[in-house]
């Protein structure tokens, strides 16, 4: 059966790129940086170096990278993609940077791949493989968490994005006028670009999240926010390769260790999520502009990047990691639903469906018509005009797969799309 569906999706999303020296970036990267946050670049810097090339192992690319060259490269840069951090926005620890060399190497050996050749990588590697960052010290444990937003950061958009986790989460945030304190909290600087850590660093001091130029987007604010509560990329998870293709021939020189999954995490099984405000876009990290990962189904290629704000299931793994506790009776919730943590005797829904179990699906007839389908060998057509916010609901026998096809579409032409709602 075929079926017609329109939906429009706008977006107005600004990418800043600009290219620059390595050498200069990294000069300009360590004037905005604390003596603590210089030294974890550091760390990472050369982490990165020896990460790259087990990568690059790993990954089977066959190339050379030559330091001196790569040194003197422009490279565009991208927000969320700096090319000296971890994945593009994240510093770590020393500790942490062995941590993830460490999980290559074992996962290397596992697969029989030799990297005894690449200096270090022989170091203690008897230690037991671990989960990329769990260590449950990294957890926060109380609410609210205290934040420091710096004059030159836009406090506004701060607690805008804050408070969106605050309403659909159990986690809180309170402001605080001095950035020194005796608790562990963040601190929101306008440094080089958009960078966080992963989990809680300190248990008496507050952490850096910086939100340099162009990075006041309430969906890279959440986004940092959420590697400082201890959450990954999406493009890291371990089932990450029965959804997403990688293409290594297009990724940038000195880039690779972005692509090697590093973590035995729980996701809570949670689909993998392509909207995920955790998830890069398709040409991340790109040495050419094409693509460096693909979606395994290509109608999701546009919904990879979404910066908007953190999606449903980012919510709901918050939720998951932290709020489990919350509700004295747990609720059992339908269709991807979640206990609602400031409401234990109802559920948090996905987008299109209601009530106190996420079982009522949100019909308006007048607006949108018929919104309940059953699928057969017939084809049937489905036409959609206006700017409308509707559902449709298309059923068929056990044993069928429903097959959707867009026939004629008029919308906006926006890479990524927008969220629905």
């Amino acid at each position: 059966m075929i079926l017609n569906k329109r939906f429009i999706y706008i977006l107005f999303f600004v990418v800043f790129i600009q290219a620059i020296k390595r050498s200069d970036r990294r000069k300009q990267m360590r004037k905005s940086l604390s003596t603590i946050n210089e030294k974890n670049f550091n760390s990472t810097i050369t982490g990165m170096e020896k990460l790259n090339a087990l990568s690059r192992r790993l990954l089977k690319i066959d190339r050379y990278v030559n330091k001196t060259e790569e040194d003197n490269e422009d490279v565009e840069e991208v927000l969320l993609e700096n090319p000296d951090l971890y994945q593009g926005d994240l510093i770590l620890t020393e500790e942490q940077v062995n941590e993830v060399i460490n999980s290559v190497v074992k996962d290397a050996e596992e697969k029989n791949i030799d990297v005894s050749d690449i200096k270090g990588t022989t170091e203690n590697n008897s230690r037991k493989k671990r989960a990329f960052m769990t260590d449950p010290r990294m957890e926060w444990t109380q609410f609210p968490i205290a934040y420091y937003v710096e004059p030159e950061v836009n406090s506004e958009k701060i607690a805008a994005a804050l408070t969106q986790i605050s309403e659909e989460t159990c986690i809180t945030f309170t402001k605080i006028d001095a950035k020194n304190t005796s608790e562990p909290g963040i601190r929101f600087i306008k440094g080089s670009g958009c960078w966080s850590y992963v989990g809680r660093l300190f248990e008496k001091n507050l952490q850096d999240i910086s939100i340099g130029a162009g990075c006041d987007v309430n969906g890279i604010i959440q986004h940092e926010v959420c590697h400082a509560l201890g959450i990954k990329h999406e493009q890291i998870r371990m089932d990450r390769d029965q959804y997403v293709k990688i293409n290594t021939t297009n990724i940038l020189a000195g880039q690779e260790h972005n692509f090697v999954i590093v973590t035995s995490e729980l996701n809570y099984s949670i689909p993998y999520d392509y909207g995920s405000a955790m998830q890069y876009r398709r040409n991340a990290f790109t040495s050419n502009g094409s693509p460096t990962m693909l979606p395994t189904n290509g109608l999701f290629g546009r919904t990879m990047g979404q910066r908007e704000k953190l999606s449903f299931n980012d919510f709901k793994y918050l939720n998951l990691k932290y709020c489990s506790t919350i509700c004295p009776t747990a609720k059992e919730c339908f269709m991807g639903g979640y206990q609602d943590p400031h409401k234990c005797g109802y559920c948090k829904c996905p987008y299109g469906y209601i009530g106190t179990a996420c079982l009522t699906k949100v019909l308006n007839a007048t607006l949108c018509g018929t919104q309940q389908f059953t699928a057969t060998t017939t084809n049937q057509t489905l036409t959609i005009t206006g700017e409308k916010d509707c559902y449709y609901y298309i059923n068929t026998d056990k044993g069928y797969k429903i097959q959707l096809s867009g026939i004629t579409t008029n919308l906006e032409n926006n890479d990524p799309c927008k969220m629905s709602l």
